[in-house]
This record gives structure tokens, C-alpha cells and sequence, in this order.
């Protein structure tokens, strides 16, 4: 009996022991993993860590949709996110560039880059800003937001905006679309479309 007490004592020790370190590899994906711009690919790369497993996690590190949608934001100082980080987003989460979120209750102006279509999605409650290229397309998704102001740099815009407090700007008729959540039809004045 004493030895049957004593065998679990070993095995309860090295199992809080296990439990206590995680592999290093597990730790450096953990650090990436709360920076998943997609739902599904977090609760991946969070059960990947959860394994605490080194060829998962080199795997999840190695995986090119977790380098590309699970990117810390640059230590580095300056506006541009240093020379080997990522431009400056303006507060907005960004997998990818050009495809952005704004979370939450926070405040992002995002200034869009150039060549690619840009996308930025403002989650409910945010208050939201987008500067787009005049050499790519964008789609602000903005309906739930607090407050929306986009500058479409080439006119060619879909801006989804809330019923109200929403300005958008370089919006020339026929090649720029702009709804004012459902509710309400928008106000043009030129080239600038308002949402009561």
C-alpha cells in the first residue's frame, strides 16, 4: 500500500511538473496566437499551444495563414512599425495588409496602401477612419459602429455605414456605394455622401 501511495506521489509531481513548463516553441506561437485576425484560425493556433506539442506549434509558426493573420503589433518605435514591421495601422488589427479590423469599442484610423484592395471592418461599438488609395478599390464595413468617416481616394468605394454619423468623402456618383445601415437613404453634397 505505502508503495501504491508512493508511485502516485512521483506521478501526481511529474504531471504538475509537465504542466508547470511549456515548450518554447508553444511559448512563441502563444504569443502570436492572441493576434488572429479569423475566429477559426485562433481557436487553432490556442489548441496548437494547448498541446503544449513542439511540432504543433513549429507547425502552427510555420503555417502561412498564422503568419500572415496572426501578427503582432511592431516593439519597434516609429510610425511605420520599423524597417522589418508593419506600417502603421492606426490602431486597426491587421492579418494582412489592407485587411483590417477595428475591435470593439476602440478608435482606428486606417490608412490604406496602396495597389491592393483595402478592406476594414469596424466592429460594433468603434469609432471608425479609413483613408483609401486612389489605386485600389475599398469596402469599409462600418454599419455598427459609434461613428464612420471614410476618404475614398479614387471613388471606386462600398462604404456600409450607420444610420447616422457617417461622412464619406471623394465619393463621385456612379462609382462609389454608400448605405446608411438599412435605415435611411444617403445625403449627397458633390462628391461627399453623409448618413443622417
Amino acid at each position: 500500500m505505502r508503495s501504491l501511495v508512493l508511485m502516485l506521489l512521483v506521478a501526481t509531481a511529474s504531471l504538475v511538473s509537465a504542466c508547470e513548463s511549456r515548450d518554447p516553441t508553444c511559448d512563441r506561437l502563444a504569443e502570436k496566437c492572441a493576434y488572429c485576425t479569423l475566429p477559426g484560425l485562433r481557436a487553432t493556433c490556442e489548441a496548437a499551444v494547448d498541446s503544449n506539442d513542439a511540432a504543433s506549434c513549429q507547425d502552427g509558426l510555420d503555417d502561412p495563414d498564422v503568419r500572415s493573420n496572426c501578427v503582432p503589433p511592431s516593439s519597434g518605435s516609429g510610425s511605420d512599425g520599423g524597417p522589418d514591421g508593419p506600417p502603421s495601422t492606426g490602431g486597426a488589427l491587421c492579418g494582412r495588409p489592407n485587411e483590417c479590423i477595428c475591435p470593439s469599442s476602440s478608435s482606428c484610423n486606417y490608412g490604406c496602401l496602396p495597389g491592393s484592395l483595402c478592406k476594414l471592418d469596424c466592429q460594433p461599438g468603434s469609432a471608425c477612419g479609413a483613408t483609401c488609395s486612389s489605386t485600389a478599390p475599398c469596402h469599409v464595413q462600418c454599419a455598427a459602429s459609434t461613428r464612420c468617416d471614410v476618404a475614398c481616394g479614387s471613388g471606386n468605394c462600398e462604404v456600409a455605414c450607420p444610420s447616422t454619423g457617417c461622412t464619406v468623402t471623394g465619393c463621385p456618383a456612379g462609382s462609389c456605394t454608400v448605405t446608411c445601415g438599412g435605415l435611411g437613404t444617403p445625403t449627397r453634397s458633390g462628391d461627399t455622401v453623409t448618413c443622417p
